[in-house]
């Protein structure tokens, strides 16, 4: 969604419309349990400084956004209706603006919201002993060619062609759990082939408790199949929920659990938790769309750090994952209809508010500055 207005209604048109389009390519039914978590806080009050840097174009505008839409831990839908509320603000602000400054203004907002919601936070991770992967996914284990390989997965080494980085070479560690006790460090593209179709990616890794090589074992952007992706929670010491691979799940979570978005999650008892910590491992979990079977992965942004990866598992979509997940682990995973529907949230906030400006029109030599009420906060509604 980044530089979707810049030309101005016509521009927000066109991008909310393909937004909308590819919704509906891979549309499949939201779960109730994500339609009633995607909404956010309604109209929100927008602090008058944010709106106010913003208008004026200043240096202090942009670390005013990045406050406002991403401190804290504020859940997608908040993100999306900080952002909606924000431009609707300033479009109430309008007429004190030069449509082109309030246009790349908003493009701003849009852009910089786009890359939030496209965010994945790495999950404390560990795999079940006797977990075996399902016939119609694709599994590999990444190490070096003597590290024992996880029943079910396919060793991928060094040298093998789905891979390529810098200085790849394959670690191996004393544990029990063949996912945990190897990997591939310097990974910086993986190229796959699988059958057409909708997937959840799993991309693993360990923590080794190196600093110069833990720091960020994804990275701190991704790109799948193209598509941008943040990665969140990046060093082991931020990570985030947990999650363990398993066929077992309904006998790791207590009580019923409940299954939202193909995950079966609940509160874990004591032997997943006591795999997690045994195991210290980490993945990424990442909606993925593959229409002609190709699913091409590039990690970037590792500063002094290198990649680790010990696993991977791709499983198609429209079934329940293997995957369990502890109580708001969920939080971590931003289904891709859940993203598009939000990104269009934003566009049509922007598109509400060019379509009442004219481009040939302005603020006069003389225009006023904006004006605020005397309280702290400027409504959106």
């Amino acid at each position: 969604m980044r530089a979707v207005c810049r030309r101005g209604i016509a521009g927000c048109a066109v991008a909310l419309a393909a937004l909308l389009a590819i919704g509906a390519a891979g549309a499949q039914t939201t779960p109730p349990q994500i339609a009633a978590a995607t909404p956010g806080d309604g109209r929100l009050d927008v602090p008058r400084a944010i709106v106010a840097a913003m208008l004026a174009g200043s240096p202090d505008g942009f670390v005013e956004l990045n406050r406002y839409l991403g401190a804290g831990n504020l859940t997608p839908g908040q993100i999306a209706d900080r952002a909606t509320a924000l431009i609707e603000a300033l479009g109430q602000q309008a007429g004190s603006v030069k449509p082109d400054d309030l246009t790349k203004t908003i493009d701003r907002i849009s852009g910089f919201a786009s890359r939030l919601l496209a965010t994945a936070s790495v999950m404390r991770f560990a795999v079940d002993n006797n977990f075996r992967p399902s016939a119609d996914s694709l599994a590999l284990d990444f190490g070096p060619p003597d590290a024992p390989t996880q029943p079910g997965f396919t060793k991928v080494t060094p040298n093998d062609p789905r891979i390529s980085g810098a200085n790849l070479a394959g670690l191996r560690r004393p544990l029990d759990q063949p996912l945990a006790a190897s990997g591939i460090v310097g990974i910086q593209r993986i190229n796959l082939q699988v059958a057409g179709g909708d997937y959840r990616l799993v991309l693993m890794t360990q923590h080794l408790g190196d600093a110069a090589l833990m720091e960020n074992p994804f990275g701190r952007s991704l790109r799948i199949n193209g598509v941008p992706i943040l990665v969140g929670h990046a060093d082991p010491a931020q990570w985030v929920g947990g999650a363990v691979l398993t066929e077992r799940g309904a006998q790791l979570v207590s009580g019923a659990g409940q299954t939202v978005g193909g995950f079966l999650s609940g509160q874990f008892d004591p032997a997943a938790s006591a795999l997690i910590v045994q195991q210290q491992g980490g993945a990424l979990v990442i909606e993925v769309r593959a229409p002609d079977g190709k699913v091409q992965i590039e990690m970037s942004g590792f500063g002094r750090a290198r990649s680790y990866v010990t696993g991977l598992l791709l499983e198609p979509k429209s079934r329940n994952s293997n995957l369990v997940l502890q109580d708001g682990a969920f939080d971590a995973i931003l289904p891709l209809d859940v993203r598009l529907a939000l990104e269009a949230q934003i566009l049509a906030a922007a598109a509400a508010v060019l379509e009442q400006v004219a481009p040939a029109e302005g603020p006069g030599p003389n225009a006023p500055n904006p004006e605020f009420e005397s309280t702290d906060a400027v409504s959106s509604s």
